[in-house]
């Protein structure tokens, strides 16, 4: 049957419609490959937002009457961190603020390495 669609084609017009195959499914494959890349960004940044209104909600009572330093005082421990040790939290809150740029980036730009697809939902 595909002998008889393809009856009286020269050899280089069968070569240019396999290859016009082939670059239609890379272009196929590239379209789905940038839209799982777009959601999984989307994704990442979405749950970069409600990780920050999560933590700045407990750190203020918004979920509870009372916030996360009144319940430390409450119970008493051995030991407790001081106060300026919480500050990695912003630093790594910042870092984690450059990986979503940097996503955003290679989205825009093009991800040759695949960095978006082999990060995949782990960091949402």
């Amino acid at each position: 049957m595909l002998e008889e669609h393809f009856r009286g084609c020269r050899i280089d017009e069968l070569l240019f419609l396999e290859n016009n195959n082939g670059l239609e499914m890379l272009a196929e494959q590239i379209f789905v490959m940038k839209s799982r890349n777009t959601l999984l960004v989307v994704l990442n940044s979405i749950s970069f937002i409600l990780m920050l209104a999560a933590n700045y909600g407990g750190n203020v009572g918004l979920f509870s009457d009372k916030n996360v330093a009144e319940v430390s005082h409450q119970y008493d421990t051995l030991f407790a961190p001081a106060g300026y040790a919480f500050i990695i939290w912003g630093f790594l809150f910042i870092l984690l603020l450059c990986f979503i740029i940097f996503q955003w980036t290679l989205l825009k730009n093009g991800d040759p390495d695949n960095y978006v697809s082999g990060t995949g939902i782990w960091f949402t």
